[in-house]
Order: C-alpha cells, then sequence, then structure tokens
C-alpha cells in the first residue's frame, strides 16, 4: 500500500507533465539532455528531462502491477473464476518492474562512468 501513496504523491506533486512531457509533444528537454550525453556530459536532473521521464517509466510500471495485483486481491476474495488469469496477468506485469530496475541499474552505472572520466580530467 505505501507504494501507492508514494505513486498518488509523485504525481500530485509534479504533475503528469513533469513526468512524461512526451505525451503533448515536448521534446525539449528531453533533446537538450540527449545532447548532452551524446558530448559526453552529464545533465541536471530538471523537470521533463531525460532523469523525470525515466523516473515517470517507473512509476508507470509501479502503477500497472498495484492495479493488476488490486484486480486479482478482489477477485480472489470473491472467489471468482478469473483470479487465477488476474493473477498470471499480474505476475507477466511485474517483469516491467524488473526491466525497469535493470535499466535503471544500468543507466545509473553509465551515468557514474561518465561522472568519474569528467572528474578525473
Amino acid at each position: 500500500f505505501s507504494t501507492f501513496f508514494l505513486v498518488v504523491l509523485c504525481f500530485h506533486q509534479r504533475g503528469f507533465r513533469y513526468f512524461y512531457p512526451y505525451l503533448w509533444g515536448d521534446f525539449k528537454q528531453i533533446k537538450e539532455d540527449i545532447n548532452s550525453l551524446l558530448a559526453k556530459k552529464l545533465p541536471d536532473s530538471s523537470p521533463k528531462g531525460l532523469a523525470a521521464t525515466v523516473q515517470g517509466l517507473g512509476l508507470g510500471a509501479l502503477s500497472i502491477v498495484i492495479l493488476s495485483g488490486i484486480a486479482w486481491f478482489f477477485l480472489w476474495l470473491q472467489q471468482s473464476p478469473f483470479a487465477l488469469e488476474a493473477r498470471s496477468i499480474h505476475k507477466s506485469l511485474t517483469i516491467l518492474i524488473e526491466i525497469y530496475i535493470y535499466g535503471h541499474g544500468g543507466l545509473g552505472i553509465i551515468h557514474f562512468i561518465i561522472w568519474k572520466k569528467s572528474k578525473n580530467k
């Protein structure tokens, strides 16, 4: 339940445009961040930027897994024949969280390598 409140709090404090600017056709900050990375410079964490977008992907994955888990729980409580299917869907969707964790970890390692190289210059 605490994860649900984290997601709600993040969206309430920042709004959807902060995490998903591309849904409104706003690619300006993301392009600037990518250009910085291509120039081997670390971009600052900024609203509507690459870091916020990556965080938004994680929040989206969490939201989908939470909603599928809630659906499974209520179907299970009602002893619905659909409970097993909901469980299967929920377990499949948890792969999104795993992908996010690996991707986020990989980006963190790249971030550290670039930071270390720029510090040694």
